[in-house]
């Protein structure tokens, strides 16, 4: 199953997009959506004005704006945006489903970066898109890295997808 998730660094990367189109006119309260499907391929152009989405016109130059760009994504402020993709996504391929809750957006990012080039769905079995032993292992040690000591690595062969693996972390923390 193949999709698409947005998380905060990719955000931010579209939001410095946006600034190379800084010479050109541009009109504020006002932005274009362009979405195209090429075979497994979703393609999103958003052009507007950065002041639209974050209140400043160019990438975080200081500690202040890069706060407030966070906190911006935190309080949820771009998730209509979020929304927009997902449902283009699902119009497009008609299967898989977003990450609910924190964790499992967490570890859903994990399997990405673990996995470029693969669109893996929160039900996806690991092993079935091609993660590898030495994949299984970088995944087990970015999750270590944020909850240390909760996930043993065999466990990532006994909850084999994101949503499996999201809702045992879930409980295991719920009985700590």
């Amino acid at each position: 199953m193949q999709r698409i998730q947005l998380t905060a660094f990719s955000l931010v990367a579209l939001f410095l997009a946006l600034t190379a189109h800084a010479d050109s006119a541009h009109e504020h309260g006002s932005a274009r959506l362009d979405v195209a499907v090429d075979g497994d391929r979703l393609h999103i152009a958003l052009q507007s004005p950065l002041d639209n989405l974050v209140g400043f016109e160019h990438a975080p130059r200081n500690e202040r704006q890069r706060t407030a760009l966070a906190k911006s994504f935190e309080d949820g402020e771009f998730a209509a945006e979020i929304a927009e993709f997902d449902a283009a996504w699902q119009d497009a391929h008609g299967h898989g489903r977003a990450a609910a809750g924190r964790i499992e957006q967490q570890i859903k990012a994990i399997v990405d970066d673990a996995l470029p080039g693969k669109h893996v769905d929160v039900d996806d079995n690991l092993f079935e898109v091609g993660a590898s032993s030495l994949t299984l292992i970088q995944i087990h040690e970015k999750i270590d890295e944020l909850y240390p000591g909760l996930v043993d690595l065999t466990e990532l062969f006994d909850f084999p997808t994101v949503s499996q693996l999201a809702k045992h972390l879930e409980q295991k923390l719920a009985a700590t």
